[in-house]
């Protein structure tokens, strides 16, 4: 019959290999933990294990005290040494104690210090996840012989699922699709950190996630088949701190804010870039102080959908279409109603495709704007100082009729605020066009009035002696009635 013992009947039933061992209960064994005494080490309290000369690989050094803990004022620092070491495998932090941890290459020169995969990667370089935490990670170069592409699109240095780590300043980032970033609720501390060429953004914060880098350098972002490529980026209520940062040469924006996130970027750079300095997007913000954006490709700042680019002073010169992009407001302060108010620059609203726009009351529609397939001229209205409001026909031609057009047979009618005016009328084909009085008057004249010594005009003039048949009668200005002989032709 076998009997089931527990922790209490072993008594002392376990003695450690080696001479002098004393006997201990299981149970006192299960409870050891990590401390800098079981590696001769008096002081400071740090265990420092080398990469490779006592283990091969950062993955070995974090497997040799894998389910043992780390003491109260211990710090376990993997040192590596100058090499390039290729990955197999995700370096993959998972210790409790992580916080405790250093993973240090050389700090002086990181290019020295060497980390990459054969190839293009299929996993992620360094990585913490699910809560954990790296206390510290600094001196290495992250690099790819070749720029990763969307099929390839892993991260260098990934802190994901309420993860944090903390980067020293000498932290290189070449040709990953992802430099360095925070996902899903978690945060990176990496202030001074340098990323090159990454695709789609170089430092990303994402989905609730935090990142602290002001000092960091990110260039060269750019995934041109995808129209990606964001230096550094807060996107889904994300936050970044990039104050005193640089990014350049980024297809789409060089610092960015996406879908409600915020971005500090007091004192940053963002210039000579493909696309714009500060892209903002989906009601997010980013503050600029003491910015600069100059000599990119499209705006210093550009705002679409809701999104705030404040800040100054901002030196913003040499952009390719201006030092920020028009943008469209609701502005509702009382003094003026309700309004949409340009922030710079005209105010412009687009239907899309051949569909009109409208404008309404509450009476119904009141005007309509329809679509003229590539449209070269248009009408422009405008006001006056001097009591004569315009409307006129422009556009790219010198000359340009103006069309006006009633519906049907009715007329336009061409008058001020009184009882009798002007009616205008087109015919169909032999029928003249007409132009005629209208008005509350049962008998109206029709008065053509010329300027200073100016004439009346009409038709065409032919010499010689003619036969009249009668005459037409004609007022003049002061009323008076002459006759003008006729003749019928």
């Amino acid at each position: 019959m076998t009997k089931t013992r527990d922790l209490a009947d072993l008594g002392g039933g376990f003695i450690q290999a080696g001479s002098g061992a004393v006997q201990r209960t299981v149970e006192s064994k299960l409870q050891d933990t990590v401390s800098v005494k079981d590696f001769g080490v008096v002081g400071n309290g740090e265990i420092t294990i080398n990469v490779p000369a006592d283990y091969a690989t950062i993955n070995a050094a974090l497997a040799s005290i894998s389910g043992k803990s780390l003491t109260a004022g211990t710090t376990y620092k993997i040192k590596v040494a100058d090499g390039t070491y290729s990955l197999t495998s995700s370096i993959l932090i998972t210790h409790p104690n992580g916080d405790q941890i250093k993973i240090i290459g050389n700090e002086t020169t990181p290019s020295n210090c060497i980390i990459t995969v054969s190839g293009l990667p299929v996993f992620d370089a360094l990585v913490v996840a699910n809560g954990g935490k790296l206390g510290y990670l600094n001196g290495f170069r992250f690099n790819l012989a070749s720029k990763a592409t969307s099929a390839n699109n892993y991260t260098a240095v990934l802190a994901v699922a309420g993860s944090w780590i903390s980067c020293g300043p000498d932290i290189e980032v070449n040709n990953w699709y992802y430099g360095i970033a925070a996902r899903e609720g978690s945060f990176i501390y990496c202030p001074g950190v340098s990323v090159d060429n990454a695709g789609d953004v170089g430092i990303w914060a994402y989905n609730g996630s935090t990142i602290y880098c002001r000092n960091a350098t990110s260039n060269n972002a750019s995934d041109a088949a995808s129209s990606l490529g964001f230096g550094i980026q807060a996107e889904y209520g994300s936050s970044i701190d990039c104050s005193d940062a640089t990014a350049s040469g980024c297809k789409i924006g060089g610092i960015a804010s996406l879908s409600g996130s915020s971005v500090k970027a007091y004192g940053a750079t963002a210039s000579n870039n493909v696309g714009s300095g500060f892209f903002a997007q989906d009601n997010s913000v980013i503050i600029r102080h003491n910015s600069t954006a100059s000599n990119n490709t499209r705006f210093g700042a550009e705002r679409i959908d809701g999104a705030v680019i404040e800040g100054s002073p901002v030196t913003a010169s040499g952009n390719g279409l201006g030092a920020a992009n028009d943008v469209a407001y609701l502005n509702d302060d009382g003094t003026l109603g309700a309004r949409i108010s340009a922030g710079i620059g005209p105010l412009r609203v687009d239907a899309s495709g051949a569909h009109p726009v409208y404008f309404n009351t509450s009476g119904g529609l009141q005007f309509e704007v329809s679509h003229a397939a590539s449209a070269t001229s248009h009408l422009a209205t405008y006001g006056s100082s001097i009591d004569q409001p315009g409307l006129r026909a422009s556009g790219s031609a010198t000359d340009i009729s103006l069309n006006l057009q009633s519906q049907g047979v009715s007329p336009i009618y061409l008058g001020s605020n009184r009882t009798n005016f002007i009616a205008a009328q087109g015919g169909n084909t032999g029928v003249p066009p007409e132009i005629r009085a209208e008005g509350g008057d049962a008998n109206i004249d029709l008065f053509l009035n010329p300027k200073g010594t100016g004439q009346v005009r009409w038709g065409v003039h032919s010499a010689g002696s003619v036969t009249t048949n009668g005459y037409v009668e004609w007022k003049l200005a002061d009323g008076a009635t002459v006759r003008v002989a006729a003749q019928r032709i």
